[in-house]
């Protein structure tokens, strides 16, 4: 049996989700077979998603990269790592942790996040914790000590924590 009777074949009953990098991209270049695989769930009829946790990019920019290579990929099947967070956006703070803080605090206002706090800025938060003393390894005590005063200034500052791609 071809690939394509079999895709035929089960098309009613089976659906495939991709990761974008890496699986289908490397960086902005589309992997070989890549393009030959999605057409041929096209031509099946075979329903499929895309998902990636590299949050730094909106969804159509993504789409745009795989379309380059003649694929048609709508943005609704494609899922990014903080697309499960919308419905949290206008409630609730997050830090966004990725290369480009700039882009990300962007790309975060796009799908409607109001409180997004970066790593840049976080860094500047943390220079307000205290000073561990000693150089050596962290004493378990004070390694205790000094996660309490972070975590009780970050539950302060952020309810939600996102990860985007780094």
């Amino acid at each position: 049996m071809s690939p394509t009777t079999v895709g035929r074949r089960f098309a009613s009953t089976f659906g495939v989700v991709f990761d974008v990098d890496d699986v289908l991209l490397h960086g902005k270049t589309l992997i070989p077979g890549a393009r030959e695989v999605l057409l041929e769930l096209e031509a099946t009829n075979t329903p499929f998603a895309v998902m990636t946790n590299g949050g730094g990019y909106r969804k159509d920019n993504q789409a745009r990269q795989i379309e380059g290579s003649g694929v048609f990929v709508p943005t609704e099947p494609m899922r990014m790592s903080h697309t499960l967070m919308h419905e949290l956006a206008h409630k609730h703070r997050v830090l966004a942790v990725g290369k480009d803080c700039v882009e990300i605090r962007k790309v975060m206002a796009n799908y409607g996040f109001n409180y997004v706090g970066t790593v840049d800025q976080l860094h500047r938060y943390l220079h307000n914790v205290p000073e561990r003393q000693g150089t050596g390894p962290f004493e378990p005590r004070q390694t205790l000590r000094l996660w309490r005063t972070v975590k009780v200034q970050l539950n302060r500052d952020l309810l939600s924590l996102i990860v985007t791609g780094a």
